[in-house]
């Protein structure tokens, strides 16, 4: 389960960086049928229960076990109001609950095969960053029939497309990666005893994402799974959060993260993150020290697309103004038509 070649995850972690994009909080869209996700609830949770308690539990300190206890998990269909991306954790009749709808692990999972799809067979990544910007830009109806509207169906996956091993092999992996930086985010907001977002200021709320952030990393770190999965998650996230691009100046974001803001993959959080990788993480794994670092060089990459107000602009554009068909892989007229877009003021 938590297995990659050196070699491999150095490629993927530089194909990771090429992911591009923005957008605002992204809403349930009727991505998939009640039906689809009822039939894949039970693989779901059987995987997030493999992962914790195989691969997350038997790493925490005694200390950690006993703070977070017996954590409780729920699965439960998405709202009409739901954000696509959407976990969080607290207290349900005073029981540690981690809340993991099944909307947002199976769109998690789809991304992961989605990307391990267009790597295995050399294709371009820019159709992962439009899908999510289409998904939040546009009508909901453009993105096709109800059921229809998934990542990998939107793109042209083959429908037996697992059954290529390399594709397989990949998307698991990753997919296993982010599940369990998911999981581990959550149950760090249960460990330190994190209020939610009542009674508390957006600042407070944001210390808390970056401590639940380092405790995710570092039980990562010790159970030998480097977050790459981790960072496909982020990307998704940059189109699926408020970004900088919406905001006319500099002073406005600032001012929209210190008084309304509590979840931002901003700038700040994602350093933190990088930092952490490539300092003491990467300090106290020397066999795979290089993995790590070259980890945390992606994470700052990340850093340069947030700050790309022109770029979020130019997707914003594309994905309000071009067809849903140039998702499957556009050629030469489809990329003078993205150009001309991007150059329109």
């Amino acid at each position: 389960m938590w297995y990659r070649s050196n070699a491999t995850i150095v490629s993927i972690a530089i194909a990771l960086a090429t992911v591009v994009g923005a957008a605002a909080p992204v809403q349930a869209t009727g991505i998939y049928t009640e039906a689809t996700l009822k039939r894949d609830a039970p693989r779901l949770k059987r995987a997030i229960s493999r992962i914790y308690n195989e691969g997350l539990r038997p790493k925490f300190k005694p200390q950690e076990t006993a703070g977070i206890g017996r954590a409780t998990f729920k699965f439960p269909l998405p709202r009409p109001d739901d954000a696509v991306l959407n976990f969080y954790a607290g207290y349900v009749n005073g029981k540690a609950t981690v809340v993991l709808p099944l909307q947002s692990l199976k769109l998690v999972e789809d991304l992961t095969t989605a990307f391990a799809w267009l790597y295995v067979t050399k294709q371009p990544f820019g159709p992962l960053d439009l899908y999510f910007a289409m998904l939040q830009r546009k009508p909901h109806e453009d993105l096709g029939r109800p059921g229809r509207r998934d990542i990998l169906t939107l793109l042209g996956a083959p429908k037996n497309v697992l059954k290529n091993k390399a594709v397989d092999r990949l998307s698991l992996s990753l997919r296993n990666e982010a599940f369990a930086f998911i999981v581990s985010h959550e149950l760090g907001h249960i460990l330190f005893k994190h209020k939610g977002l009542a009674g508390i200021t957006p600042a407070q709320a944001r210390a808390d994402e970056v401590q639940s952030d380092a405790f995710a990393l570092d039980v990562l770190a010790r159970s030998g799974t480097p977050p790459l999965g981790a960072v496909l998650f982020f990307q998704a996230q940059i189109f699926s959060l408020p970004h900088r691009g919406e905001h006319k100046t500099q002073a406005a974001w600032q001012s929209y993260l210190d008084t309304a803001s509590t979840h931002p993959l901003s700038v700040d959080r994602i350093q933190a993150m990088a930092k952490m990788v490539t300092g003491p993480l990467a300090a106290k794994r020397p066999t795979e020290r290089g993995i790590w670092v070259d980890v945390g060089r992606q994470l700052r990459g990340v850093n340069a697309i947030l700050a790309d107000v022109e770029l979020h602009n130019c997707m914003t554009r594309v994905a309000e103004q071009a067809p849903v068909s140039l998702l499957r892989q556009p050629g030469e007229a489809e990329h003078r038509a993205i150009k001309r877009l991007c150059a329109a003021q």
